[in-house]
């Protein structure tokens, strides 16, 4: 039997000039097998660098997301109303505020209801007034973070109360109410919503949430008030833009 490895091995036929070429002007490197014209496998591996957001991030995005998701249902099945936006604008206005004001809003309630039953009364008040009093004196009281309850006056019918509740790790919480004749219950609790994705300068991410979640508050503040019966309710500005309002009351 002969050594075939003693034979010398055929040279291979010189490469043809006018078939296709691939020139590279750096380091090429083909992951796989090439015959003829048909690619076995093919595998490229890329090395790169994602820029985006943090673990945390994405974690408290996901958070909102869900409570987003969670309210909204609980509000569809509650039939909870959405505070409309006239009333979460008003909550922009800028407003004086001062202990002092606070205090002389706490004597006014306190002549009231010091009065006799069956007596006529006139109400007045401003909206510096009755925010400070929510402020400063009523709004720990409803669960509100220290100085962060707020009232603003919307038109001459409804009025918007705020705050940032503790319970709930400061989120904060609106409520819109309506002057109503009903004895003893001069505030009707109208609607209630929470800023779960707050966005300065806008009323977006507003969510509404059950308005029972808020009628404890709603039982406070007309408690305050006194048992009386609203009558009449007239909304006034002045020149600077001051708003007041004048409620004609009646005790029972």
């Amino acid at each position: 039997m002969s050594d075939q490895s003693s034979q010398p091995h055929p040279e291979p036929p010189p490469r043809s000039e006018s078939g296709p070429r691939l020139e590279s002007g750096g380091d090429l490197s083909v992951g796989g097998d090439v015959a003829g014209r048909d690619v076995v496998k093919h595998q490229t591996t890329v090395n790169q660098t994602v820029t985006g957001f943090s673990e945390k991030t994405v974690v408290r995005l996901m958070v909102v997301v869900g409570v987003l998701v969670f309210v909204t249902a609980a509000c569809f099945f509650s039939g909870g109303l959405v505070v409309g936006a006239a009333a979460l604008t008003a909550l922009d206005k800028q407003v004086g505020s001062s202990p002092e004001e606070a205090v002389l809003f706490q004597q006014k309630l306190q002549f009231l209801s010091a009065a006799a039953p069956g007596q006529s009364l006139n109400f007045s008040f401003t909206e510096d007034e009755i925010s400070s009093y929510v402020k400063f004196i009523l709004g720990p009281e409803l669960g509100f973070l220290p100085e962060t309850g707020k009232v603003r006056l919307v038109n001459d019918q409804q009025v918007i109360v705020a705050g940032r509740l503790a319970d709930l790790g400061g989120l904060e919480v609106a409520a819109t109410f309506e002057l109503s004749n009903q004895p003893g219950q001069p505030l009707a609790l109208q609607s209630a919503a929470a800023h779960v994705l707050p966005v300065s300068g806008s009323t977006f991410g507003w969510t509404a949430i059950p308005t029972g979640l808020l009628q404890p508050a709603a039982d406070q503040l007309n408690a305050r008030l006194g048992n009386v019966q609203l009558v009449n309710a007239f909304a006034v500005q002045d020149q600077a833009g001051a708003v007041s309002w004048e409620l004609d009351l009646v005790t029972r």
